[in-house]
């Protein structure tokens, strides 16, 4: 069924409506020994803020997101193929700050927008991965943005 309306696919197909508004900006970096910058590609990072599904524990949430649904994603060969660095985070505890917005951020950085949409648009993803987003996620509260890195340090 390819209904865009179907609410496991908002997830991929919001990606597309955001990925045309990103205007290319060359990223910079400094040498090792703190030279003058130099222009290098800059990378792309799909970052999502995630908010579980109402009735879940974040404890839940955690574990389902890793060890449910993040085997499912690493499973199938795109993954592997377009992912240059993937990182999961949780929040802690932040004393002098107000509680979290949500319970994880997920960063996926790629070569290209080529590459991510290689991967969300793949029939594995669409098939095999997003329709677990249902499990854990609201989708109804769920962030994302498709960035260009400029490194500003490091």
């Amino acid at each position: 069924m390819n209904d865009s309306n179907d609410p496991s696919r908002r997830l991929v197909v919001a990606s597309l409506a955001i990925a045309g508004t990103i205007a290319a900006a060359p990223a910079l970096s400094r040498t090792a020994t703190g030279a003058a910058p130099r222009k290098t590609k800059p990378m792309i990072k799909m970052i999502i803020t995630i908010k579980r599904r109402v009735g879940m524990s974040h404890d839940e949430f955690v574990r389902y997101q890793r060890d449910v649904h993040r085997p499912l994603l690493m499973a199938i060969p795109e993954t592997r193929r377009y992912i240059r660095r993937f990182v999961v985070s949780y929040p802690v505890s932040a004393p002098d700050y107000s509680g979290p917005d949500y319970d994880s951020v997920v960063e996926g950085w790629f070569d290209s927008m080529e590459d991510m949409n290689a991967l969300y648009f793949s029939e594995n993803f669409l098939k095999k991965v997003d329709p677990d987003h249902v499990n854990f996620m609201d989708l109804s509260s769920y962030g994302r943005v498709v960035t260009e890195e400029e490194v500003v340090i490091g």
